[in-house]
């Protein structure tokens, strides 16, 4: 499912943090699904439909590096972990080329509002 490089950055998360590791988290469709569901239970809502759109991203190791920095996840990590996350993080991709392509997915819930 993912490359080499996908793979060594996993296994930094899995040995610094793996909370953060994504193999554990749920598939982007599932998530969607359950929070179309729930959207609709709320009563609020009525004929709610999903629009995806997906997009591969480039980013050089800094700038990349410098997209996690600003993730609240990865701010809430204590300073020494975060830095040897980011410095591994930066080196691999670094060794990998000194680029990493990211799929990067927005989902837009329509719906009509019940009175």
């Amino acid at each position: 499912m993912f490359d080499e490089l996908h793979n060594e950055i996993r296994s930094h998360y899995k040995e610094l943090a793996p909370h953060l590791d994504d193999s554990t988290f749920h598939p982007p469709e599932e998530t969607i699904e359950e929070r179309r569901a729930i959207t609709e239970e709320t009563g609020i809502f009525s004929n709610v439909m999903v629009r995806e759109y997906s997009e591969i991203l480039t980013y050089s190791s800094g700038d990349y590096v410098a997209l996690l920095n600003t993730n609240s996840k990865h701010r809430q990590l204590p300073d020494k972990p975060r830095d040897i996350l980011l410095d591994k993080i930066k080196n691999s991709i670094d060794r990998s080329g000194g680029t990493i392509y990211k799929e990067h997915r927005v989902a837009l819930f329509l719906g009509r509002k019940l009175m």
